[in-house]
């Protein structure tokens, strides 16, 4: 056990928080439900196996109406907690993961749309799903470079079905707040159920879900979840998360909460507007109930399809094809203004009919 100075044992601000919430006769699900976090959120704070950002802390002792010597026991508890202090802001990269911004035909109106919902409108969670090569990644890198200055903190993370989602969640956590940042023990050690002692099992995953969520809320982050079908279950119903990745779940129902929107209901009574947003973008996205702005009832996922034939017709003149305007237009409507395949069915005609169209059409009815 760990003591103050003169072996006199130490009561934790999680102690303290869990004394106030009997007192006040709350479960751990009604005091996260009052706080704007879930009840297994409570618990870890509770146990001391994640420290709050300060903001976070206070949100949650709020529903406690502790006394002021209650309060300040809480607080100086607290401050004795508090690990060494994360690396400054300059050590900690404003962007991590976008991949670099390709060149972008025919999406001003689906850029506009996003721009929209996630600065003006503040929306906690926005979805972007359409079939493969369609050009999802492409507009969501284009929208991270076009909202960089606007957020404190953007960063990228690709899903996939070999990472295990604990090393996901405290890999886009600590490219956030720093390795200084995460929750270390009084003697600068890992504590007990810290991410990085490698005994952390359900619960501790669900910490870094929240964890992750409450850094939402507390700075202006925009998180963007890559591939999201790669961790999808396969089958009915569609949109559930394969077992391994259930994480993700609680990572959208905690960025949910906190931020103000959740994906089961009404925002809690005690959340504030977001500022941050969770953008996820997969060829499926996850089944979340809330979708829609209460204001408006329109959805905030945005489903792509073709490029318009304007922009079809940029695609091809750089994919250095050349032929009739009917022939291309033959051609875009074809593939249904589909990005991907025009760009290789025009590399295909350069490197093998030196882009000329009628040839390609000839040999391709042959």
């Amino acid at each position: 056990m760990r003591t103050y100075p003169g072996d006199k044992p130490l009561v934790t601000a999680g102690n303290l928080i869990k004394r106030g919430r009997i007192r006040a006769r709350l479960t751990q699900d009604e005091l996260g439900e009052k706080a704007g976090f879930t009840g297994s959120w409570v618990s870890v704070i509770e146990r001391g196996r994640y420290r709050p950002p300060p903001g976070t802390l206070e949100r949650l002792v709020e529903p406690l109406s502790l006394t002021p010597p209650q309060r300040e026991a809480l607080w100086a508890c607290y401050e004795y907690e508090l690990p060494a202090a994360p690396p400054p802001d300059a050590a900690i990269p404003h962007t991590t993961g976008v991949p670099p911004v390709g060149t972008v035909h025919g999406r001003e109106r689906e850029l506009a749309t996003l721009e929209k919902w996630i600065d003006r409108d503040a929306t906690p969670i926005v979805g972007l799903r359409g079939i493969g090569g369609i050009g999802k990644s492409t507009l969501a890198a284009a929208l991270c470079a076009r909202l960089d200055d606007r957020f404190e903190r953007v960063r990228w993370l690709t899903l996939n079905p070999t990472t295990a989602a604990a090393d996901a969640l405290r890999s886009c956590l600590r490219s956030l707040v720093g390795q200084g940042g995460m929750e270390r023990s009084g003697d600068g050690a890992p504590g007990a159920g810290h991410p990085d002692d490698g005994t952390h099992e359900d619960a501790p995953v669900v910490a870094l879900a929240e964890a992750l969520a409450a850094h939402l809320r507390e700075h202006r982050c925009l998180l963007v979840l890559d591939q999201v079908e790669a961790v999808l279950a396969p089958g009915t119903p569609p949109g559930t998360f394969q077992t391994a990745y259930e994480a993700c779940a609680a990572l959208i129902e905690a960025v949910g909460n906190a931020l103000g929107a959740t994906t089961h209901g009404p925002a809690p009574s005690g959340a504030a507007p977001a500022s941050s947003c969770l953008v996820l973008v997969g060829r499926e996205l996850p089944r979340v109930r809330r979708w829609a702005d209460d204001a408006t009832g329109s959805p905030h996922f945005l489903s792509l399809t073709g490029v318009a034939t304007e922009a079809a017709q940029r695609i091809l003149a750089d994919g250095g094809l050349t032929g009739t305007e009917a022939r291309r237009r033959a051609l875009i409507a074809r593939y249904a203004g589909h990005p991907l395949a025009l760009k290789l069915v025009a590399g295909t005609t350069r490197e093998l009919f030196g882009g000329d169209l009628d040839r390609f059409l000839a040999a391709s009815q042959d």
